[in-house]
């Protein structure tokens, strides 16, 4: 088994060489898993950088459905919490990524960006824990995880501070998590 710094690498160099195209086809696919949301859910979704599975699809639709979104925010203190978004106006947060400029909102649900992902429902983030950190805060937050299924692994290296996700979509199949 890969350590997680090795396993990073691997993947991130994996999501690099995919096209516009791949991306996009996978985020369409990937958008047709959504069920109707309550229209008083507060939905989490994230700006996709370095190639991670596209949310403008699922964000369409949402705000079709007039559904209210969050998207993550972090502070100078590396603290996560999710501001509300119009669906058009993003302020960039303390890491430089464009986040929601509205309020700040307790989402009920969460779409979680990843590098790798068991069938546990254990995922590989970037590293920093903000993730983790914040979903240990929100035990009762239904959390979905976004990936390619080419990430899929068979062994994940996990520490006990690592929170798993209940659900997992991919282009192929929603992937209902053992650990949840």
């Amino acid at each position: 088994m890969l350590d997680k710094k090795a396993l990073r690498q691997q993947m991130l160099q994996r999501r690099e060489v995919l096209s516009a195209n791949e991306m996009n086809t996978a985020g369409g696919e990937i958008s047709n898993h959504l069920q109707p949301i309550l229209e008083n859910d507060i939905v989490a979704l994230y700006q996709p950088i370095k190639g991670e599975v596209p949310t403008t699809f699922i964000a369409k639709k949402l705000l079709q459905q007039k559904i209210t979104i969050v998207l993550p925010h972090i502070d100078t203190d590396n603290t996560m919490h999710f501001r509300k978004w119009s669906g058009t106006t993003t302020v960039d947060d303390a890491l430089g990524i464009p986040s929601g400029d509205g309020e700040v909102l307790t989402p009920t649900t969460i779409f979680v960006p990843l590098l790798a992902f068991n069938r546990e429902g254990y995922r590989l983030g970037y590293g920093k824990g903000f993730y983790d950190k914040t979903l240990a805060s929100l035990p009762s937050i239904h959390t979905i995880g976004l990936a390619y299924s080419w990430q899929e692994v068979a062994e994940l290296p996990i520490a006990l501070h690592d929170i798993p996700l209940w659900e997992i979509w991919t282009e192929k199949e929603i992937i209902k998590c053992q650990n949840k």
